[in-house]
């Protein structure tokens, strides 16, 4: 098994991933350098068993983690799943697992590969852009105007609670990813008179 996964590894030379090998029989796991260098550790510094990953998985996620590995096991899902461990620096870092499981010659899955990433930047940008977001929003409630934004392509991006009582919007169509000549259709839908001044609107927004 380790043949085996050195040779991978040295396919995924250069790569920031680090590689593991779990034989699901005797629970031994191969884990690369690469791998046990993102948790902080040196090579001799890291059991190669199952355990030793196990031990550093944060309580709140480890049913995520249980759980996507025995559907997978079973086939109900692929494997890739985001969690957090503690690096050796007492850290809790967050990290993104692929992997596949491997069946041996009778069929039966023997073993199960893949690779491990810090995403813990990425991790950090999404809860920047998460609570600038929640400001924005807060902002816009507080307004008693409606406020709505589209993106370049007339989807809905944004609007406040007073844009869909304003416009008596439905909570399916008040979301993002909506295009304008929904909501346009929908308003037509339950206010026909308007159309010929909307229409007239739409097109020289257009121009």
């Amino acid at each position: 098994m380790r043949e085996t996964s050195e040779r991978f590894e040295l396919a995924l030379n250069g790569s920031s991933d680090g590689l593991w090998d779990w034989n699901l029989f005797t629970n031994e796991v191969y884990y690369s350098l690469r791998f046990k260098a993102l948790l902080g550790y040196a090579e001799d510094e890291y059991g190669n068993d199952f355990a030793s990953y196990d031990a550093r998985l944060h309580q709140d996620d480890r049913a995520l983690v249980s759980t996507a590995l025995e559907r997978h096991l079973i086939g109900a899902g692929d494997l890739d799943m985001e969690y957090r461990m503690r690096h050796r620096s007492g850290e809790w870092r967050w990290y993104r697992t692929r992997g596949v499981a491997v069946p041996d010659a009778a069929g039966v899955r023997a073993r199960m590969a893949g690779t491990l990433s810090d995403i813990t930047e990425r991790k950090a940008r999404e809860l920047e852009i998460a609570e600038a977001r929640a400001h924005l929003v807060d902002a816009t409630e507080a307004l008693d105007s409606g406020i709505v934004m589209f993106d370049a392509d007339r989807r809905l991006v944004f609007c406040n609670s007073r844009y869909v009582e304003f416009y008596g919007l439905d909570a399916t169509l008040a979301r993002p990813g909506v295009a304008y000549r929904e909501l346009l259709a929908d308003f037509y839908a339950r206010h026909p008179h308007t159309r010929p001044v909307v229409a007239l609107y739409y097109y020289t927004a257009e121009l």
